[in-house]
């Protein structure tokens, strides 16, 4: 079943996903550039959805598990990139060095990304406060901290390679009538 023409859409491979195997080939550090595309909550659009667009670096690379924005503990990778609630489940990209065939545009840039995984939140920035004057109230806020949260491109390959949902896919397509050339 395919897109109509009025979607602008492009498919990603699994071949773009960069898997554990794969940051450790290119060397992709912290620091490294990422970039992000989600829909702008503070503007729905008159006629269309509005995208947003923003560059950030890679934080964190943690060796092990952390807690994640469910407040559960998960693999994930964080980075310094202010997203907002329409950015979850974006895709984030990574320019892992000159790594993956890249090619280098105006500017000596790389042009092409890899797929690090996507984005799941963000980390909050946390104060605790006390106002005394005849009472005492105390409280905390807490803020968006510019910090993302990354669901890694490897777990999405493994939930799109597990059987149930090659089960599922195959269900769909053997029940889809056949084109005829």
């Amino acid at each position: 079943m395919g897109l109509p023409d009025s979607v602008d859409a492009i498919n990603i491979s699994l071949l773009q996903f960069l898997t554990s195997d794969v940051l450790n080939k290119q060397g992709v550090v912290p620091g490294d550039k990422v970039l992000t595309g989600g829909f702008f909550t503070g503007y729905a659009g008159l006629h269309e959805i509005q995208p947003i667009l923003r560059e950030g670096v890679l934080a964190v690379l943690p060796d092990g598990p952390m807690t994640t924005t469910l407040c559960g503990s998960g693999n994930v990778y964080l980075a310094d990139i202010h997203v907002i609630p329409g950015n979850s489940g974006s895709p984030i990209f990574i320019i892992p060095g000159l790594g993956l065939g890249a090619g280098v545009s105006i500017g000596g840039v790389p042009n092409t990304f890899g797929l690090l995984g996507v984005v799941s939140g963000y980390m909050y920035e946390n104060e605790d406060m006390t106002l005394t004057a005849t009472t005492t109230w105390k409280g905390s806020v807490n803020a968006n901290s510019g910090i993302s949260v990354v669901v890694p491109a490897q777990q999405l390959k493994d939930l799109l390679e597990s059987p149930e949902l090659q089960r599922l896919r195959d269900a769909q397509f053997s029940s889809q009538p056949k084109s005829q050339p």
